[in-house]
């Protein structure tokens, strides 16, 4: 019996006094905080900000406050508060001042400034930035042309005269009549002196029986702003 408890002491003492193996210690990147991984041997490696990192020495392994952002006031993407960069550019490539990287002007290779828009004051999309129509402030879009297809100097985009097909310059005088109606009684927009169409219906689509083109009865609130009278 002592024989057995002699050996079970000797067998915990060496079990007790085994020596333990040293962990490498775990490192973490110092822009997200996230733990590296290896790269090609001995190469830190971040997944989460997708670049190769020296890991931070005996740091926090979150450097990040609640907020977001870390000591030197950027987040894990890399931008402050404002959106900025170390560099002093934003996401879209600006500066503070609104000056592009690449282009160096006030303008990105796109011809947008950092609010989004064009020398003329257009966004992307074609509205304009007073406006938030496709026209500006004096009834031209983004191309130079009026709602009924003229420039400036009242050329027309598709006859390249000063009429349309129809004979109507950009004020809407008819070359023929010199007036508002061609010689069949009808104005630009088809509409005759006494405000119907062609099909005899008046700007508000309705004809003299009070349908609409789709056969419904008018609607009460349409009359109020139609001065049609039948």
């Amino acid at each position: 019996m002592v024989t057995k408890l002699t050996n079970l002491q000797k067998k915990y003492k060496l079990k007790k006094n085994k020596p333990k193996k040293n962990k490498p210690k775990k490192k973490y990147c110092k822009l997200c905080g996230d733990l590296f991984t290896k790269w090609l041997g001995n190469v830190n490696y971040c997944k989460t900000c997708n670049h190769f990192s020296s890991p931070s020495k005996g740091g926090k392994k979150n450097p990040f406050s609640k907020d977001g952002f870390n000591r030197d006031g950027f987040n894990r993407e890399g931008y402050d508060e404002h959106g900025f960069k170390e560099d002093g550019f934003n996401k879209d490539g600006f500066s503070k001042d609104g000056i592009h990287k690449d282009t160096k002007s006030k303008f990105n290779k796109d011809g947008f400034n950092k609010d989004g828009y064009d020398r003329k004051s257009f966004d992307k999309f074609g509205k304009h930035k007073k406006t938030h129509t496709a026209y500006n402030t004096v009834g031209f879009d983004l191309h130079g042309l009026s709602k009924d297809g003229f420039n400036k100097d009242g050329i027309h985009k598709d006859t390249k005269s000063k009429f349309n097909k129809d004979g109507f310059n950009k004020d809407g005088i008819h070359k023929d009549t010199k007036s508002k109606f061609n010689k069949d009684g009808f104005d630009v927009e088809g509409y005759g002196v006494n405000g119907l169409d062609l099909n005899g219906f008046n700007h508000a689509g309705y004809n003299r029986k009070n349908k609409n083109r789709d056969g419904s009865n008018r609607n009460i609130s349409d009359t109020l702003h139609d001065d049609t009278t039948f």
